[in-house]
Parts: C-alpha cells; sequence; structure tokens
C-alpha cells in the first residue's frame, strides 16, 4: 500500500496523459469511433470505445497477433461471448457492446507502449472488408 500511495500521482498523470492521446488520436484516424462512458468523470487507466460496424474479436485477435494484450466489452464480462451487461445498462446497443475494445494501462505502461497505429490499421483493415 506503501509503494502504491508513493506512486499513485505519478501514475495518475501519466495515465491522464496516455489517455488523452488514444482519445485524440482515434478519433482523428478512425471515423465514427465512439468512446464509452463519461468522457472526464472515469478513471484514466481505462479506455473503451468501439466503432460502429466492427466487431471487437477480430481486431483484438489482429492486435494479439503483434504482441498487444486488449479486451472485449467491459471487466465485468470478458470472458464471456454476449454483450456487456455494463455497457448495455449504459445504453449502448448489444451490437455495439460486441464491438467495443477496452485498452487498460498499468504501472508498467508508458506513451510509447501505446497501440495506436495498429488498432488504427486493424480497424481499417476490416472496414475494407
Amino acid at each position: 500500500m506503501e509503494l502504491a500511495e508513493t506512486d499513485r500521482h505519478d501514475n495518475w498523470a501519466r495515465w491522464v496523459e496516455m489517455k488523452s492521446i488514444v482519445v485524440e488520436s482515434l478519433a482523428e484516424r478512425v471515423d465514427g469511433v465512439v468512446f464509452n462512458g463519461h468522457p472526464s468523470q472515469s478513471v484514466p487507466s481505462i479506455v473503451n470505445f468501439h466503432v460502429p460496424g466492427i466487431e471487437a474479436e477480430p481486431v483484438l485477435v489482429r492486435l494479439g497477433m503483434q504482441g498487444i494484450a486488449a479486451s472485449s466489452g467491459s471487466a465485468c464480462s470478458t470472458a464471456s461471448m454476449e454483450p456487456s451487461h455494463v455497457l448495455t445498462a449504459m445504453g449502448i446497443s448489444s451490437e455495439d457492446a460486441i464491438g467495443a475494445i477496452r485498452l487498460s494501462f498499468g504501472n508498467g505502461h508508458d506513451v510509447k507502449d501505446l497501440p495506436i497505429d495498429e488498432l488504427v490499421e486493424s480497424i481499417n483493415r476490416l472496414r475494407a472488408i
């Protein structure tokens, strides 16, 4: 607890920066991207988004093949094939909830670790199919 408390402010500031970069970059480079959750009252270590018409699973497989870990839906439903009950309770359609992708940042992550190019490429390749 002491170590976590010591690093809390530095980690929080880094995650705020990382989340901002992800949100701004995807908003600029992916047409129609929708960020799930409150724009300012959410934890900075998680970005959850979907792109209408794109399922998360093929994107996650492509990212995984590149050694990038990401998840679908909400943390409460990662292992489930059903749409996240958390996202649907937030008013997100089942179809869009199935397309939700979650990036989480931890103590060992830094701005250089953000998979923005890989995400954009994966989404654009799926759109082309």
